[in-house]
């Protein structure tokens, strides 16, 4: 018994992604605060509603919940990075997407804990990476437990 499963898909347009949205019940979009990040969420979307498109013809419509955008790998000091999350922002809230106020910023430690097969909040709890991630974690647990209590209702 799980309360959630959590599959983190490659950042690909393709059958990886695609196979993991059809068993989904919620989406969150990860990006990086660049030039074409919105065109990626874009693209994204549109898989998204593919397959939802896809599900309603094979069985029951899915409603696949996009619960927010988070902005990863932020070089949180500099005006490029606050020039693109700032352009996030304003196609998420045109799209009605939230975006989680809690950005992973560019840290070293993450690549090491990758090496080293570890999560963040083990290798480095008090991290800035480390807390984001279990605000991020917490907000998410928030969002669904609201859902299905309305649901419910």
């Amino acid at each position: 018994d799980y309360d959630y499963i959590i599959i983190d898909t490659a950042p690909t347009l393709g059958f990886s992604m695609i196979a993991p949205l059809t068993a989904s019940d919620y989406v969150v979009l990860v990006t990086t605060p660049e030039a074409y990040s919105i065109i990626g969420i874009e693209q994204t979307l549109d898989v998204i509603d593919s397959v939802k498109r896809q599900n309603s013809v094979l069985s029951n419509p899915k409603n696949t919940e996009i619960l927010g955008i988070v902005v990863s790998k932020v070089e949180i000091n500099t005006n490029v990075a606050k020039y693109f999350i700032e352009e996030i922002s304003k196609f998420a809230e045109k799209s009605n997407i939230r975006v989680f106020e809690d950005v992973i910023s560019k840290n070293i430690k993450i690549p090491e804990t990758q090496a080293l097969q570890k999560m963040i909040t083990e290798y480095d709890p008090l991290s800035s990476a480390s807390l984001a991630y279990f605000n991020i974690a917490l907000t998410i647990d928030e969002i669904i437990k609201k859902t299905r209590i309305k649901d419910k209702l």
